[in-house]
């Protein structure tokens, strides 16, 4: 990792340096073949929570910034992301993780231009672990062990171990997106 000095907060700086140490990680832990879905949603969502004081990672909060003015409110980082995807949801466009989850890397990358598939793969990860629905915590950690030992990496494994229908995975997760993203407009940091 490389970056300039004085360019980056240090808040910035510490999410990609966790983000790019989740990848070796990943790669120790996992295998070199993640789909990026998978690779790039873990990176992040640990990059995207909360330092406590003493630099420890939170898990399962949303980082960044929240600045109000007298007309309007900006948000950074995880925080963004996340009313970024929900906005989208909002708008109709819908989650479709079954095309997201199928993404090769070069697929992933291009299609990042407004960096959902990021966002969107963050959340996911997020969704899963986050013990929204009842069980899929546990899914999904007991998909990634299979993974450490040679399992499939194919989200379509996962699908079938979380026993929901594609429709059902992306109903799922936008209710996820949209709840967490109206807690955190009314003030919730969901720590």
């Amino acid at each position: 990792v490389a970056l300039a000095v004085g360019a980056h907060s240090a808040e910035e700086t510490a999410a990609t340096l966790v983000h790019e140490l989740t990848h070796l990680l990943n790669r120790r832990a996992l295998g070199p073949a993640l789909p990026p879905w998978l690779d790039e949603g873990l990176a992040e969502d640990l990059a995207r929570s909360k330092f406590d004081s003493e630099g420890r990672l939170l898990l399962g909060t949303f980082d960044g910034t929240v600045a109000a003015s007298a007309d309007r409110v900006i948000y950074s980082a995880g925080r963004a992301a996340l009313l970024k995807v929900s906005q989208t949801l909002a708008a109709g466009r819908e989650p479709d993780l079954a095309r997201l989850t199928s993404l090769d890397w070069q697929s992933f990358v291009d299609s990042d231009t407004d960096a959902l598939t990021y966002d969107r793969s963050f959340l996911c990860v997020r969704h899963l672990l986050d013990g929204y629905d009842a069980g899929s915590s546990e899914s999904f950690r007991a998909f990634l062990a299979e993974i450490a030992v040679g399992g499939s990496a194919e989200a379509e494994a996962l699908r079938q171990r979380l026993g929901w229908s594609w429709a059902d995975w992306d109903g799922r997760w936008a209710a996820f997106a949209a709840e967490r993203a109206e807690g955190l407009a009314a003030g919730s940091d969901w720590d």
